[in-house]
This record gives C-alpha cells, sequence and structure tokens, in this order.
C-alpha cells in the first residue's frame, strides 16, 4: 500500500488495526472506460497544444495618438523656416497650422507624412489658429476657401 496514505491514516488517528483492516480490504477493478481514462492521464499520447497567442487590438483613442505623434515628429521634420512668417512664431504671434488638420487627416486615414508634409502648412495668427481648432481649411487653385469642416 501506499506510505502516503499510510502516514495519512496515523496522523488522522487510525489505530494500527484499523489501518490494517483498510490494507487489506479489496479494491474495486476499475471498469474498462475508466481504465483507459486513467491510461491516457497517466501517458499523453501528443504534444501539449500551446496556449493561443493574446492579440490586444489598440482602441481608437490609442491609435489617435501614436498617429498624432507621427505626425508631429514628420511636421517638425520639415524646413519650417521657409514658411512665411515663420520668424513670427510665438506663442501669442503666429502659430504653425496643418491646412488639412491632423484630426481629419487621421479619420480619412490619410498616411501621417501627408498631413506632416511641408506643403500642409502654414503660419498663421494664433487667434486663427485657436479658433479653427481641429477644423480643416479647404481652398481652390486660386486660394478661394471651397469648403469647411466641422
Amino acid at each position: 500500500m501506499n506510505e502516503l496514505l499510510i502516514n495519512n491514516l496515523i496522523l488522522q488517528g487510525y489505530t494500527q488495526e484499523q489501518i490494517i483492516s483498510i490494507i487489506k480490504q479489496p479494491r474495486p477493478k476499475p471498469a474498462r472506460k475508466q481504465k483507459k481514462i486513467i491510461r491516457q492521464i497517466q501517458e499523453p499520447t501528443h504534444e501539449p497544444t500551446p496556449p493561443a497567442p493574446i492579440v490586444i487590438e489598440p482602441t481608437k483613442k490609442q491609435l489617435w495618438r501614436q498617429y498624432r505623434q507621427k505626425a508631429w515628429q514628420i511636421t517638425n521634420a520639415q524646413p519650417l523656416h521657409l514658411l512665411e512668417n515663420y520668424e513670427k512664431r510665438g506663442f501669442k504671434n503666429y502659430h504653425l497650422d496643418h491646412i488639412l488638420s491632423i484630426w481629419n487627416a487621421f479619420h480619412l486615414n490619410l498616411p501621417p507624412e501627408t498631413v506632416g508634409h511641408i506643403s500642409n502648412l502654414r503660419m498663421i495668427p494664433h487667434k486663427d489658429n485657436t479658433n479653427k481648432g481641429r477644423k480643416s481649411h479647404f481652398t481652390d487653385l486660386f486660394g478661394n476657401t471651397i469648403k469647411k469642416q466641422p
């Protein structure tokens, strides 16, 4: 009999006679199905399947933050000193403006390289830029406003 079982019986307070009678009791034989299950548990016939990797999709907010950060990296890498009124740039003077806003470009699924390109940048008075917010300013070839985005 299993030594561990005997030790457990002793710890539980069984007498020597009770332990001997328990050991001598005939144990029922398992049925065929039980034998098969026991064999399968004891001897695995195949490699265990590795757990599937957990894929966490980024949220819309996380994608927006990544996009905005990349767009600003590209914007800051442009030759901004070539923009008209660049020398007037300052907190209460002129601001750097994305003509097609980063927000609209993100929602149009445009690459950040498009919105951060020098051709999409201009310097405008700070009040105009603060009023503009996330809106985009679209013009025709002659500079006439075509449509304003909300």
